[in-house]
């Protein structure tokens, strides 16, 4: 039981908001060079059972893609794991042959990156909205997933 002398307000709705926080999925991204069968300002999303993708192809060519990937298990904070380059590894191998644009698969990505990560993509649901005369609105309550 917390005590009320150890935690002010602020206290609590911050531990609160901490344990709030879950991944269910994690996103391998990055950047790569231009592909010839692409055309600036296109954007592309596969949907597919546990897995998606958004391909966004930017100026002279270059390519924003995202792969999506639901966890074996929901994950809750402080216990969200932090990927290395094993991971990475393993990641890219499940996905290189996978069709996601309709002449492209994403080796061709891979191949031409430039850079590139891989996290675990953290929600949360927050009941506690205002404190006192704090009122949180948008964003600052809600964080937005990019696979929702």
């Amino acid at each position: 039981m917390l005590s009320a002398r150890l935690y002010t307000p602020v206290t609590l709705l911050t531990l609160a908001s901490f344990t709030a926080v879950t991944a269910t999925y994690r996103c391998l991204f990055g950047i790569s060079s231009p592909l010839p069968t692409l055309v600036p300002g296109d954007g592309h999303r596969v949907y597919n059972n546990d897995w998606s993708s958004l391909i966004v192809v930017g100026k002279q060519g270059r390519c924003y893609w995202f792969i999506f990937e639901k966890m074996q298990q929901v994950y809750h904070a402080p216990d969200i794991p932090r990927f290395c380059e094993e991971d990475v590894t393993e990641f890219v191998n499940t996905y290189l042959d996978r069709t996601l644009v309709a002449s492209t698969v994403f080796r061709d990505y891979w191949d031409r990156r430039i850079s590139y990560g891989l996290l675990a993509l953290e929600e949360a649901q927050h009941e506690h909205w205002t404190i006192d005369r704090l009122a949180c609105i948008g964003d600052s309550i809600h964080k937005m997933t990019p696979h929702s």
